[in-house]
């Protein structure tokens, strides 16, 4: 069997990454077109929350790696400041994908929940392999 260790912080470092990277070449996109609708405006907004969160939780787990910060307090904080990045820069991605075509807009919403809803799924079995690893080395 692999070996599971840090598959969370893992996923964590990747989906933070690469939503800040999604996040500044559509900001580079959406800035150079006008005239600046509805959806370009949500965009724009939305981005400028996500990008900054994203990037201190990506900060924040460098400096927890070598600090001596209690868990408790740290999940707290992190846990709010990544839901938030997350949620911005999802809606930045839909609203600028509305601006050129609302279906599009649409299909992205429910694909985006469904393969959420799966990744959810997937990522309890791999915790209950977890679990089951560590009582058999115990």
């Amino acid at each position: 069997m692999k070996d599971f260790d840090g598959y969370g912080e893992k996923v964590e470092k990747a989906m933070d990454g690469g939503l800040i990277a999604i996040s500044i070449i559509l900001l580079q996109g959406v800035l150079s077109v006008s005239p600046i609708d509805v959806a370009l405006t949500v965009a724009i907004i939305a981005l400028s929350v996500a990008i900054p969160t994203l990037v201190f939780t990506l900060l924040l787990r460098m400096v927890w790696s070598v600090s001596s910060i209690p868990e408790v307090k740290r999940r707290n904080s992190h846990a709010v400041l990544m839901l938030t990045g997350y949620i911005a820069a999802i809606v930045a991605i839909d609203a600028a994908i509305w601006h050129v075509l609302w279906i599009a807009g649409v299909v992205f919403l429910i694909l985006g929940a469904t393969s959420f809803y799966i990744y959810v799924a997937f990522d309890r079995e791999v915790k209950d392999l977890l679990e089951k690893e560590d009582t058999k080395k115990s």
